[in-house]
């Protein structure tokens, strides 16, 4: 399952419009549609306030963190482990949570030798997610499982 927001296309390229019009009339039609759309809608401003939060008050070592507990909640593979494949590249979490990739090789090498992660092949793996869980929860008060970024 691919963790990249990006898309890339080989031809200018639409896949779907609607006009506002068009989106009102079918919300007003399809109660489901409209209540799902809010739900959305909901679960968006809380992430991206729980990230302007993190961007604004915590540091990198702490930002890193959530931002693993992120990926740990997305690739569970039973109630304390999990395996993040392909691991994500230092450059690619250091631009996720702002900041430099030497910032994150040593904070990543710090993590592993605690014994929390474990690099393998192209696998990042979460020996203690529980204990991440903790760490994220005593810099940020926690956060709620439920609401995986992946719902999006």
């Amino acid at each position: 399952k691919s963790r990249s927001p990006y898309v890339i296309s080989l031809d200018n390229t639409t896949l779907a419009t609607m006009s506002a019009e068009n989106f009102l009339w079918v919300l007003q039609l399809y109660p489901s549609v409209m209540s799902r759309t809010l739900m959305r809608l909901a679960h968006l401003v809380r992430l991206l306030s729980r990230r302007i939060v993190e961007f604004s008050s915590l540091d990198v070592r702490d930002r890193l963190h959530a931002e693993l507990l992120r990926l740990a909640w997305k690739n569970m593979d039973n109630s304390n482990t999990a395996t993040i494949s392909p691991a994500p590249r230092h450059v690619e979490l250091a631009n996720r949570i702002s900041t430099h990739r030497e910032a994150i090789s040593r904070e990543m090498t710090e993590l592993a030798s605690s014994g929390l992660i474990r690099k393998r092949k192209n696998c990042l793996y979460i020996n203690d997610v529980i204990k991440l869980e903790n760490m994220v929860r005593d810099t940020t008060g926690g956060y709620d499982n439920n609401e995986h970024p992946d719902e999006i």
